[in-house]
């Protein structure tokens, strides 16, 4: 409960500050606060139409909802009473169609990231197991932790620490700050039953996993 308090007092608050501001006029008259309103309603209809561009028919109807009320706008009262009364009913609907539109457009996106996500998990899976090829052996554990050597240089070089980051032509290990990043330059791949991958430039086969 007073966390609650402590969330709505703000609110509140604000809601009586804009009160106090439009009945003394320094928002505009009536008329003006229900234009501004009108226009911030088209704005945010625009605004989900652009979002819902994966769904072309949502979208299309984000687009006619709008243009209807577009319609029913240049053919409101010019001035007046009647004016205020007539807009004020078409802003309360388009913000009633805002409202349903924008729980549409939030689950398209909840949906497309739910997707992006799954598609990036696979991806990433398919790195798992023990590769080598060109003096190189790296073992990616599912876990994330990575275990790599390279034996081709002058110097040898290890390295034993989780990925921090992965990313479709990338992924980035290390610890306390110290990070190699890994450079994909083919995903891994099955040619003839042998999967395949190239990390900076070195071709890799898959020895064992994943």
């Amino acid at each position: 409960m007073h966390r609650l308090t402590a969330i709505l007092r703000p609110l509140l608050a604000g809601l009586a500050l804009l009160a106090v501001l439009a009945c003394s006029g320094i928002l505009g008259t009536p008329l003006e606060q229900l234009e501004w309103g009108y226009t911030w309603e088209v704005e945010a209809l625009d605004e989900l139409a652009a979002r819902s561009e994966s769904n072309p028919v949502l979208q299309e109807e984000v687009r006619k909802a709008m243009a209807e009320f577009e319609v029913e706008y240049a053919a409101l009262p010019t001035s007046g009473t009647e004016r205020e009364d007539a807009l004020g009913g078409l802003n309360t609907r388009m913000q009633d169609t805002v409202d349903g539109f924008e729980v549409r457009v939030d689950a398209l996106e909840e949906e497309a990231e739910a997707t992006e996500a799954r598609a990036i998990a696979a991806h990433r899976r398919s790195f798992n197991g023990t590769w080598q090829g060109g003096g190189v052996t790296i073992t990616i554990e599912p876990g994330g932790q990575v275990k790599y050597e390279n034996t081709a240089g002058a110097v040898d070089k290890s390295i034993d620490a989780p990925i921090q980051d992965f990313r479709q032509d990338a992924f980035v290990v290390g610890f306390l700050g110290i990070t190699t990043t890994f450079q994909v330059d083919e995903a891994p791949h099955e040619v003839d039953g042998v999967w395949r991958m190239t990390l900076d430039g070195v071709a890799l086969e898959r020895v064992s996993g994943p």
